[in-house]
């Protein structure tokens, strides 16, 4: 399962999960069943279903159910986890539906582990606030990185924050320096008026729920001739065979001269400092 697997995407239409498992019903009509059963056969890229009509691009690409996909979680990226391979065949037979998991306000970013219980942890960037603020300076009281846990994408534990407010974008954990870390971005950065830029992580002892403070990490990423725009968001830990954590992150630069809008870049950098102080930046001249 890639970190950044699409799981997740927000809906207005489900409750708020509570510390009771609670289950989530299908936003689709009651026919999705039926509509799954005759349209099976039809492949989504255009071709005519037993119906008559045609699946539309944006349609649900895992069972061609009608409900948008932008309200879907994208149900085949969960077939990697073994206990739903095994007790599913198809996407009609399952008892999981879009969207597996919605919380009031805007919920994205998803990344999941697998922790050592065999339960599922998915961290995602939780917004509480006002949508119209978001992409502003304003919206940064609102931003958080969350975590929920569930055994079978149908009931989930009640959403615990793992940092104050102004972060997002948060990667899938990985064990580092006999700890588990966590890496996630500032947000909304400088370059949306907001205090802060950069990366950041948190570490979790073993035995422990609790997360430390957000520390920065990786911070001459914001000063790489070729990151004009001064920004570094979505980081991704990769640890290789020799025991060395990579860091893969994004930066920003205009277009052209006069031009407001961003060219987003790919950076590599390398560490093997236990506290993510000390690192060789791969990518320095050029992304």
């Amino acid at each position: 399962l890639s970190p950044r697997a699409p799981l997740l995407l927000s809906s207005p239409r489900h409750p708020k999960v509570g510390s009771t498992p609670t289950s989530l019903p299908h936003p689709a009509s009651p026919s999705h069943a039926a509509r799954a059963r005759t349209r099976r056969s039809a492949k989504v890229s255009g071709q005519k279903s037993q119906g008559g009509r045609r699946s539309s691009s944006k349609s649900c690409r895992c069972c061609s159910c009608r409900t948008s996909a932008m309200q879907h979680v994208l149900l085949p990226a969960l077939l990697s986890f073994p206990s739903l391979r095994r007790n599913s065949s198809s996407c009609a037979k399952r008892s999981l539906f879009n969207p597996v998991f919605s919380l009031p306000g805007r919920v994205r970013d998803p990344a999941v582990r697998l922790n050592e219980a065999g339960e599922a942890e998915l961290f995602f960037t939780y917004f509480r606030g006002n949508p119209a603020a978001m992409f502003t300076s304003a919206g940064a009281k609102d931003y958080y990185v969350s975590r929920v846990v569930t055994r079978d994408w149908q009931t989930f534990s009640e959403p615990s924050d793992i940092t104050p407010p102004g972060f997002a974008s948060p990667d899938a954990p990985i064990r580092w320096d006999n700890a588990t870390i966590i890496a996630f971005q500032a947000y909304p950065d400088k370059s949306l008026g907001g205090k802060s830029s950069g990366l950041f992580f948190s570490r979790r002892d073993d035995g422990s729920e609790i997360w430390s403070e957000p520390r920065p990490f990786l911070r001459e990423a914001l000063t790489l001739p070729w990151n004009t725009g001064g920004r570094a968001i979505d980081p991704t830990l990769v640890l290789d065979s020799d025991g060395r954590l990579h860091c893969f992150f994004v930066g920003s630069t205009k277009r052209q001269r006069g031009d407001r809008r961003r060219a987003n870049l790919l950076g590599q950098a390398v560490s093997t400092d236990p506290d993510l102080q000390r690192w060789e930046v791969l990518s320095r001249e050029a992304p």
